[in-house]
């Protein structure tokens, strides 16, 4: 009789065994962590009376109701990160809901404190009780499901109506739905309390706690949480449906959540040949006008107004910064290390659409000045203009704790801030900041819109930077040579302190903090604030210098330069 020798295996169904004896081992593992959990749970919570476990969930689903009047507002509408022309929009398209969410949220405290009185009360067993509370855990559930019915239609309205200020449809798409997974991820742990707390109000052994009888059948309660014990009619089907719901539920919001506490995505910068760029600059000289004289008659009936003796000093600085302009010559190279007529770094990204991000920061509202379509956006348009590299959508912003979750080599070179009140960073923030400057490579590029900003930037750079100091930046600098050039320094431009001179900070002989008290912002939005196109014109030339400056020091510190 001739022996069957069993078939050898190949190595692809050995890989397939594997991965099924691997998915079994951890569905298996997960099953096995759940019933710990509920078993645990229940030991711990089974042998109180249902007065404590009715108490502890009403106190659960109320004491947040209270939270979300004193605070909710203010946080989610931090949240949010207006700007100030969204700002106007929300003003116009969402006061009345606005009004109409602050009346809801006061509700809910005086429903939240209901909620706190029937906890008290549930510990006399009457009947009447008994229907108090589940008037009360109906009244919980209305309420959390209008909060999250009002956390998906808001950011949509949004959305909707703030295309052009969040970079177009696409990103505006991607803004809220991460608002509707923050706000409706924080709704949906307590619509989940509320509905334990609604199957346990009509459970048989419930009624019987409060009314002193036995009702004839089990009540819905009791069917729900057998149904749920036991999976039902069919245990298998229910088990088996639960890891391809999980698994869809990751799929559709992973990436989101993975936003929130995972990567940013990587800051681009352009690549190119890695030729040398040359840049000539000319120098043309404007003829100086003849002083204009003022004329007065004595018997003239006008009163003239003499201006302020501040603003005649900041137009004569102003004058005197334009009297000589500079000029790029663009026939001989492009921007960056790659010159020729691509421009670009060596160990840039190809297609890369060149970024400009403003740090959100506590302690001010103003962190969004002047942000956004027609302020500093028009600096990447400038950028655009002259480089020919490809620029986002919109400028963007991101707290100052996102800035750790950029990959080494792929953060932002530099970061621009600007307000007009106080900066108050946590011990954590101010390690990230340090480490995204000194670790990183990153600069800080900052100006001041005026305020008190000035001191408390001087104060945060004391905090974030121990032992070092802000001191000039010389007006033979590198930063002011490429790829314009700027004999004299950086223009004073609109200066809100009696210091017009730019400082920074320097770590291995490498600005990481460029400071100027001047309002570039003021200078790069459309209007400019009054001031010439020569004025405006030096703004945007600084901007790219600072820019060029950022991008090849941070991409020879990550990839340098092979040593002769």
């Amino acid at each position: 009789m001739a022996i069957r020798r069993r078939p050898t295996k190949t190595l692809g169904e050995l890989i397939a065994k594997l991965v099924c004896d691997m998915l079994g081992l951890t569905h298996e593992t997960v099953a096995k962590a759940f019933r710990f959990v509920g078993r645990s749970a229940s030991a711990v919570i089974r042998p109180l009376p249902w007065s404590v476990r009715l108490a502890m969930l009403l106190v659960v689903l109320g004491g947040p109701m209270v939270l979300v009047y004193l605070f909710g507002l203010d946080l989610y509408h931090e949240r949010l990160g207006l700007t100030e022309e969204m700002q106007e929009v929300v003003t116009e398209i969402a006061a009345g809901a606005f009004v109409v969410f602050y009346l809801f949220v006061l509700a809910g405290v005086l429903l939240g404190c209901a909620l706190g009185v029937m906890a008290a009360l549930g510990f006399l067993r009457s009947r009447f009780v008994l229907y108090l509370l589940r008037g009360a855990a109906l009244c919980a559930c209305a309420y959390w499901l209008v909060l999250a019915g009002f956390l998906w239609y808001f950011p949509d309205m949004l959305a909707t109506n703030c295309e052009k200020f969040l970079g177009g449809v696409e990103y505006a798409q991607m803004w809220r739905n991460e608002l509707w997974v923050q706000g409706i991820g924080a709704c949906v742990p307590f619509l989940l309390g509320c509905i334990v707390l609604l199957v346990c109000l009509w459970r048989k052994s419930v009624y019987e706690y409060y009314g002193h009888t036995a009702p004839a059948a089990p009540l819905i309660g009791d069917r729900i949480y057998e149904n749920v014990r036991t999976h039902g009619k069919d245990p298998q089907y229910r088990t088996s449906m639960y890891w391809p719901a999980g698994v869809f539920l990751v799929i559709l919001f992973g990436p989101m959540v993975m936003r929130g506490c995972g990567w940013e995505k990587d800051y681009e910068i352009p690549k190119g040949s890695g030729k040398p760029v040359v840049v000539q600059v000319q120098v043309k000289r404007i003829k100086k006008e003849k002083p204009e004289k003022l004329l007065l008659n004595m018997d003239s009936p006008i009163i003239w107004e003499r201006p302020k003796l501040k603003d005649i000093k900041i137009l004569d600085e102003l004058r005197k910064e334009t009297e000589e302009t500079y000029q790029a010559n663009k026939n001989i190279g492009k921007l960056g290390d790659g010159g020729g007529d691509q421009g670009g770094w060596p160990h840039g990204m190809a297609n890369a659409r060149v970024r400009f991000i403003r740090l959100k920061y506590n302690g001010s509202s103003t962190w969004n000045v002047n942000m956004g379509y027609g302020h500093d956006y028009n600096l990447l348009l400038k950028f655009n203009e002259i480089t020919g590299f490809k620029i986002a959508d919109n400028t963007e912003y991101k707290e100052v704790s996102r800035l750790a979750r950029f990959r080494k080599g792929k953060a932002p070179p530099f970061v621009y801030m600007t307000g007009r009140g106080g900066i108050s960073l946590s011990t954590r923030e101010t390690k990230i900041l340090r480490d995204y400057c000194l670790v990183e490579g990153g600069l800080i590029l900052a100006d001041s819109a005026g305020g008190h900003f000035d001191h408390s930037f001087r104060r945060m750079c004391q905090k974030v930077f121990p032992g070092k100091q802000l001191v000039d930046v010389p007006d033979d600098d590198p930063l002011y040579r490429e790829p314009f050039l700027f004999p004299n320094g950086a223009p004073p431009l609109w200066h809100h302190n009696n210091r017009y001179r730019p400082q920074g900070i320097k770590h291995e002989g490498t600005w990481v903090v460029y400071y100027h008290s001047g309002d570039m912002g003021d200078a790069w939005r459309t209007g400019h604030s009054g001031s010439s196109k020569a004025v405006s014109d030096r703004a945007y030339k600084l901007g790219i210098n600072i820019m060029y400056y950022t991008f090849t020091r941070y991409l020879n510190k990550h990839h340098p330069p092979p040593k002769k």
